[in-house]
């Protein structure tokens, strides 16, 4: 079981569930099967949550924690 800060708890919590915890999303994207809600920390920190229509339940959590001193060695 994957549960995340607020009581956000995938299989379970919802789209209305997420909006109340996090607030409204920085970017959501909907699709025939999904709601897309990301939400950017910073520049290099997000997360993404996948809801499944069907259901109606969080499916899928995405994190992306990128250190910044990769990106700026990685760059030329």
């Amino acid at each position: 079981m994957i549960e995340l800060p607020g009581g956000i708890v995938a299989g379970k919590s919802t789209r209305e569930d997420i909006i109340n915890a996090y607030g409204e999303p920085t970017d959501e994207l909907e699709t025939d099967y999904t709601w897309i809600l990301s939400y950017e920390l910073d520049i290099y920190n997000g997360v993404k949550l996948t809801v499944d229509k069907e259901t109606g339940w969080l499916r899928e959590v995405e994190l992306e924690n990128i250190y910044k001193g990769m990106v700026a060695a990685g760059s030329k």
